[in-house]
C-alpha cells in the first residue's frame, strides 16, 4: 500500500525528529570524548593511482574476468547472483549464504541445473576458508557489514583468489545513512590494503554512496 498525503508528511516529520535526536546524542558523546563514528585509515596515494571510476556496480562487474571461477559471499534473495550469472557467464560460481531459505529459487535454478552453481549455507568465513588456495578468479563480498565480520571474510577470502585475482566489496562505506548504523566495510578494506599492499582497481558509484570497490594485490 502506498502512503500518500498528510500521513506521509507526518511519517517524514517523525523520522526527521528521530534523526535530530540521534544526532544530538552523537554530539553529546563527542563532547564526552567518546568516539561513536568509526573512522577508517587513509589510503596512501600509491594504492589508488591505478583506480578507475565506474558508473555503478552493474558496469563494474563487466570489467572483471568472465568465464571465471567466482564466489559471492552474501546473496540474500539471489538477485545480484543472477545478474552475475547472466552478465559475467562464470564457468563456476559458489554462493555463500548464512540462510539459504531467503534465496529465490528462480534466481539460481538455471545455474544449478547446469552444474555451475554451488550453494554453501553457514558462516562464510569458515566455509570459504575451507576452499583451496588460489581457487577463485574473483570473490564478491556482501555479507556481514560490521567491521569484525568484514575483516573475517577478507582474511578468509584473500588467500583463495589466484595471483592477480580480485576481491570486490559492496557498500564500501563507514556509515549507513538509510539504517543510521555503522558500516565497517571501508575500515576493514583500507586496513587490509595498507597492511598487505593491495590496491584499489575500480570504484563503482551508487546513488546513496553505498559504493563498490574492487581490489587486488599490487604487481
Amino acid at each position: 500500500m502506498k502512503v500518500v498525503g498528510p500521513t506521509r508528511q507526518k511519517m517524514l516529520r517523525d523520522a526527521e525528529e528521530k534523526r535530530r535526536a540521534f544526532g544530538e546524542s552523537v554530539r553529546s558523546l563527542k563532547q564526552g570524548k567518546i568516539q561513536y563514528l568509526d573512522r577508517t585509515r587513509e589510503l596512501p596515494q600509491k594504492l589508488i593511482d591505478s583506480c578507475r571510476l565506474i558508473q555503478n556496480r552493474l558496469e563494474m562487474v563487466k570489467l572483471l574476468p568472465s568465464n571465471a571461477v567466482v564466489a559471492e559471499i552474501g546473496t540474500d534473495e539471489g538477485n545480484f547472483a543472477r545478474y552475475l550469472l547472466d552478465t559475467c557467464t562464470p564457468k563456476e560460481m559458489h554462493i555463500f549464504e548464512i540462510d539459504v531459505s531467503r534465496i529465490k529459487p528462480e534466481n539460481l535454478e538455471q545455474g544449478i541445473s547446469r552444474g555451475i552453481v554451488t550453494v554453501h549455507e553457514g558462516d562464510s568465513s569458515a566455509l570459504i576458508g575451507g576452499m583451496p588456495d588460489g581457487y577463485f578468479d574473483w570473490i564478491y563480498i556482501d555479507g556481514d557489514h560490521l567491521y569484525e565480520g568484514v575483516k573475517r571474510d577478507i582474511l578468509a577470502a584473500a588467500p583463495k583468489v589466484r595471483d592477480g585475482g580480485f576481491l570486490v566489496f559492496n557498500d564500501y562505506a563507514t556509515w549507513s545513512p538509510s539504517s543510521m548504523s555503522h558500516c565497517g566495510v571501508a575500515r576493514a578494506v583500507n586496513e587490509f590494503c595498507i597492511d598487505n599492499d593491495w590496491e584499489l582497481v575500480y570504484l563503482a558509484f551508487q546513488t546513496m554512496m553505498y559504493n563498490d570497490v574492487a581490489i587486488r594485490r599490487r604487481r
